[in-house]
């Protein structure tokens, strides 16, 4: 029987550049660590444990833009981040559960997907 291992990730953002980077990691010291050195600044904000699928966000151009709103996505109260790249896009850090809901997998959604509080 063929076992395959999980592997978890860390995502660092670094907001003043306007730049995401997914780095696998062990810790969050790894990870922030590891940003530091490949992105020559440190991260403003480190997400994680989450378990690595298949899609990545290095596989999309992610360009954020200064505006943030308050919204709930699938049960889930949330800050969505505004995307100039992709158009009509946000970038979700899930803050409260609200309904008894699974916390959703991807992170990056099209804006009208968010209720606006």
């Amino acid at each position: 029987m063929k076992t395959s291992k999980k592997e978890y990730i860390y995502v660092c953002i670094s907001i003043l550049s306007n730049r995401v980077a997914e780095i696998s990691a062990t810790s969050e010291k790894q990870a922030k660590y590891l940003f530091k050195k490949y992105n020559e600044y440190n991260a403003d904000i480190v997400k994680g444990p989450f378990l690595k699928v298949q899609e990545s966000l290095n596989d999309v151009e992610i360009i954020f833009s200064s505006r943030t709103i308050k919204g709930k996505y699938k049960g889930w109260e949330v800050s969505a981040r505004i995307l100039q790249k992709p158009e009509n896009y946000c970038f979700l850090f899930f803050e409260k559960k609200i309904d008894d809901c699974p916390k959703p997998k991807n992170n990056l959604v099209e804006l009208q997907e968010i209720e606006v509080l």
